[in-house]
């Protein structure tokens, strides 16, 4: 799924981003490409250049799966939380924004600040929280890989559309009785569908 260049710039995209640890450009390469598990930078692109192409395809999933797992947010978008669970239902952190016709309440994903968000969540479960920024991530973790994923706006509204199209469903004017029978059915943020 992966090519030889997306591995490529997704670590240079982890040094570039990276803004906590004071060292050199070249430094963060070397630092990353030893995360994942290789000897350097160079022993890195050598790897992965001289891997059959069905070898580098096992080899560039799970790379990219350590990268996500270990990215940081940019700064410059809002990030929504999604899940994807086995049996391919998907979730998302949610905000209150009406109730329907049926009086059970409509809810919508909730944009989060995604750095602190992002560093909270992994310090708190031990199951990787990814950061999914391109078409082929959010393919590979919806179908694959699984779990939590922080995903920039632009691209949690093309690949979830209907998760953020609800307005339509909001009543202006929800039967109160309802609303009042179905006040305990929601008890946090969480919507699956």
């Amino acid at each position: 799924m992966f090519a030889y260049q997306d591995v490529i710039d997704s670590v240079k995209g982890l040094a570039n981003s990276d803004k906590v640890r004071k060292a050199s450009h070249c430094k963060l390469l070397e630092f990353y490409s030893k995360q994942l598990g290789f000897q350097s930078y160079n022993h890195l692109k050598d790897s992965l250049a001289g891997m059959p192409s069905e070898q580098l395809l096992n080899v560039s999933l799970k790379l990219m799966r350590n990268i996500c797992s270990i990215r940081t947010p940019s700064i410059d978008s809002s990030y929504y939380e999604f899940w994807a669970f086995d049996n391919d239902e998907i979730g998302y952190y949610s905000s209150w924004i009406g109730w329907d016709s049926n009086g059970r309440e409509v809810r919508a994903p909730r944009a989060l600040v995604a750095k602190p968000t992002a560093t909270q969540l992994r310090q708190l479960y031990e199951h990787p929280i990814y950061v999914v920024e391109s078409d082929k991530e959010i393919i590979c973790w919806r179908h694959k890989w699984k779990g939590t994923a922080l995903i920039p706006e632009a691209l949690a509204k093309d690949f979830f559309k209907w998760s953020f199209n609800k307005r339509i469903k909001v009543s202006k004017n929800p039967p109160m009785d309802l609303v009042r029978k179905h006040a305990n059915e929601y008890i946090h943020n969480m919507m699956f569908e």
